[in-house]
């Protein structure tokens, strides 16, 4: 698994749309793209068709799964030949805490999606996920947003854990803060 952070505009998931690509034809692996924005209206249907152009004639399959991203094997044919790019988790986060007229605690969402990312991992060959980094604004909230940005930052630190490697992106540039190798992690 690689994880890659960054702010918004940052260079985050074209940096990871490279890596998940480079990964593909070198182990020749098909290649899926987990898109987890749900759709309210005009400006979230917006970005989903400009995220569709800017996919098109990558070799994606795309597959739409906004909360219970586990559901999304089903759709993945044969996973050890499977690589996908889930952009984005603080949109999987946001779905799965604010469902329904609800909000669910914030222990139950990163209980959630830790697991169910964690089967996701096991049944991929490859797994690169997208993540922002929400914590440096500096700005007060009320508490349910700082519900949202605590459960954020605890899948975001279960996934650094996670993963083989971690990448942030600053200003467009692809900073590498974790990899594993085979005898011990470097940082």
């Amino acid at each position: 698994m690689i994880l890659v952070l960054g702010g918004s505009g940052s260079g985050k998931s074209a940096f990871a749309e490279k890596k998940i690509k480079e990964i593909s034809e070198e182990k020749n692996l098909k290649m899926y793209y987990l898109a987890t924005m749900k759709v309210y209206g005009a400006q979230e249907e917006k970005i989903v068709n400009d995220h569709r152009k800017m996919r098109a004639g990558k070799g994606f399959v795309t597959v739409e799964q906004s909360e219970d991203i586990v559901k999304c094997l089903k759709k993945i044919e044969n996973g050890t030949r499977s690589a996908a790019l889930l952009e984005c988790m603080s949109n999987l986060a946001a779905n799965e805490m604010f469902k329904d007229g609800k909000v669910v605690s914030e222990e139950d969402v990163v209980n959630k999606i830790s697991a169910e990312i964690s089967e996701i991992d096991k049944e991929l060959k490859e797994l690169v996920i997208v993540s922002n980094n929400v914590f440096d604004d500096g700005v007060p909230y009320d508490e349910i947003t700082l519900s949202y940005i605590r459960a954020l930052g605890k899948i975001n630190s279960f996934l650094a854990k996670t993963a083989d490697e971690v990448w942030e992106t600053v200003a467009g540039i692809p900073l590498n803060i974790k990899q594993e190798t085979k005898s011990h992690v470097v940082f």
